[in-house]
């Protein structure tokens, strides 16, 4: 794994943390959390979260 994708996966961890607690705060909801969650995944391609439950 390169450093590159390290940080990749550090930022996805960081930014999917943000969204969960936006959810949980009901400052956007199921649909808006999907759709951002695909966004992430597109932006940073994590390996190693998605292994993740």
């Amino acid at each position: 794994m390169t450093e590159n994708e390290i940080y990749n996966e550090i930022d996805y961890f960081r930014a999917k943390n943000i969204i969960d607690n936006m959810l949980e705060l009901a400052l956007i909801d199921e649909e808006e959390h999907s759709k951002i969650k695909e966004l992430l995944k597109e932006e940073y391609t994590p390996f190693l979260m998605e292994l993740l439950p």
